[in-house]
């Protein structure tokens, strides 16, 4: 048979199997076949992998693209940065005050004609209207996550906090038993959780800029790490009196790590998500303050966001991406500026060079977080994910020895700027394939423009990812 791509001499790194010689067959945008090396095939696209690794196409299940306000247009450009660094699937969150119909709809018309890369969306859940229409969302959308933000408890004065001018809402933990009570009811919906307990961060806040204090040290003092873990130890307890499945965004202390290890001892559909920044940077590390994702940590809290990831307490690797241009001059005050930050190009190139090269994580494992547990979790499996026949043909080939000094222009976000500018990194992506099509080749993207396309979802009984005890 003539397979319209073959891809050869290179090593496939397969979840649940490791790491295998395999020739490579790809049909109509899917894997058609994993043949031993030494049999015979052929096809209209002959690429020689020597010496490469076959991932998976990462999957970012953690993406602000064109959020509150931000342009459409930044589905062209945040796309374009994600096959940079073999990302070939991420998972936008589409947020609003009110109605989700029309935004939906304004999503998918202006985002799918300018992707580079699939995506599927998660609906913010932050009202009870909201919540009711859960059930419809999922049939009507294929939408099955749905994100909840425990810290948007404040005074619903516009003069005082700038969410209340926009429309929303004050939430309480009412509003969060109904929504893990209503996903419940339909096997394979995920609630996505910001944990984080909202009332003390708002009366530290004020103490904390009234002392003078700056930077990132001074963010986290807001935020310190029992608030996290507060707020788990809740989300835990009632998803699991619900028996509802929660996945736990951007965790980044021991507190909460260890709230998760505890209540999974009763209820197993507990998922854990990190990012980078929370296990590679720390608040004495001097990187760029130009940013107010949910709050660096001081290094042993990095150290044991480690140990969660080693010891298979966490599940999947994120970014919590929103690229936009740095904000308030070279030095800016951590009160001015809002959210700016760019992860996606170097999700993969971090997890291999400071996991896999520095402490040993082995390459299935790497697979497992930045794809194979994400694609389970969230719906997207066996389309994605995997490296196997009917699978979407979503490929990353490795160069695990090439090093790269991250620079932002490389990366191509909006965003001008990285937390890991001047890192040396080891292991790059040096071709990103969609659906059977090379969209980014030796950090050229070469893809087609709306070459993306959304993904609807549907429910199933969610299959619980193999959990490690090493890494």
């Amino acid at each position: 048979m003539l397979f319209d791509t073959v891809i050869r001499n290179g090593t496939a790194v397969i979840p649940g199997q490791g790491e295998v010689a395999a020739t490579i067959a790809i049909q109509d945008g899917k894997i058609a076949a994993l043949l031993n090396p030494a049999d015979p095939a052929d096809g209209r696209e002959l690429i020689d992998a020597r010496g490469k690794h076959i991932f998976p196409g990462a999957i970012d299940p953690h993406v602000h693209v064109a959020y509150m306000g931000a342009p459409i247009e930044q589905y062209e450009t945040e796309t374009r940065s994600a096959t940079i660094g073999g990302v070939t699937t991420y998972i936008n969150f589409l947020v609003r005050p009110g109605e989700l119909d029309t935004p939906f709809q304004q999503e998918i018309a202006g985002g799918e004609p300018i992707s580079y890369i699939d995506f599927a969306l998660h609906f913010g859940t932050l009202s009870e209207h909201q919540v009711e229409n859960l059930p419809r969302y999922v049939e009507q959308y294929g939408v099955t996550s749905f994100k909840y933000h425990m810290n948007y408890r404040f005074n619903p004065d516009p003069a005082k906090d700038p969410r209340a001018a926009r429309g929303f809402v004050p939430v309480d933990d009412g509003l969060l038993w109904d929504l893990f009570s209503t996903a419940a009811k339909i096997p394979g919906v995920v609630v996505n959780v910001h944990c984080e307990t909202g009332d003390i961060p708002m009366r530290l806040e004020a103490r904390i800029k009234a002392s003078g204090m700056e930077g990132q040290a001074a963010w986290n003092a807001t935020r310190p790490p029992f608030v996290e873990g507060n707020a788990v130890r809740t989300a835990c307890y009632l998803a699991s009196n619900a028996g509802a499945t929660l996945y736990i965004v951007h965790m980044s202390t021991r507190d909460g790590l260890d709230e998760v290890r505890r209540a999974r001892q009763s209820h197993k559909r507990i998922y854990v998500e990190t990012c980078p920044q929370y296990f590679t940077l720390h608040t004495e590390s001097g990187h760029r303050p130009s940013q107010k994702i949910p709050p660096i940590r001081p290094k042993d809290q990095a150290d044991a966001v480690w140990e969660g990831i080693l010891d298979g307490t966490v599940d999947t690797i994120a970014t919590d991406h929103g690229g936009r241009p740095a904000q308030g001059g070279p030095n800016p005050s951590i009160w001015d500026v809002g959210p700016s930050f760019a992860g996606i190009a170097t999700m993969l190139p971090l997890m291999l060079s400071e996991g896999h090269h520095k402490r040993g994580l082995s390459l299935q494992r790497v697979a497992e977080l930045t794809s194979y547990n994400a694609a389970r979790i969230f719906n997207l499996y066996p389309r994605k994910g995997t490296i196997q026949p009917g699978s979407d043909a979503d490929l990353a080939i490795v160069d695990l020895n090439q090093e790269r000094t991250v620079d932002p222009a490389y990366c191509q976000s909006e965003s001008d700027f990285s937390l890991w500018e001047g890192w040396q990194v080891k292991g790059w992506p040096v071709r990103t394939i969609v659906r059977g099509q090379t969209v980014m080749l030796d950090g050229k993207v070469v893809g087609a423009k709306g070459h993306g396309r959304y993904l609807r979802r549907q429910p199933g009984a969610l299959s619980t990812p193999p959990r490690v005890t090493a890494g």
